[in-house]
């Protein structure tokens, strides 16, 4: 079996980082516009959208933020990439048995 890296939801993403759910939807928006630096999150899709970031990503960001990091030497993870990370992500969860186009399971 593989090594499976915990997952956040957006209340606790929230907690963690201590902003506001619309502070981190700015984030996500800006980051995929290129000018952010916060991850991008693991869209699970289906009727109600859940977003998904793995704890490593999140721990990443703070620790880069911690530092003062400029944003021009972090790794942007190109569209094709995020696509890629998602779909990965969406098929280890369905294997888990994660029914994605429910929202009640």
């Amino acid at each position: 079996m593989s090594d499976i890296e915990p997952c956040l939801c957006i209340d606790e993403v929230q907690e963690i980082v201590s902003k506001s759910r619309p502070t981190i939807y700015r984030w996500i928006r800006e980051a995929r516009q290129g000018v952010g630096i916060f991850p991008l999150p693991i869209n699970t899709g289906g009727r109600k959208r859940h977003l998904l970031w793995t704890r490593a990503s999140i721990m990443e960001y703070l620790e880069n933020r911690s530092r003062g990091s400029p944003q021009s030497s972090l790794n942007f993870m190109s569209e094709a990439e995020h696509r890629k990370r998602n779909d990965a992500a969406r098929q280890t969860l369905k294997e888990m048995g994660v029914n994605l186009d429910d929202p009640e399971k």
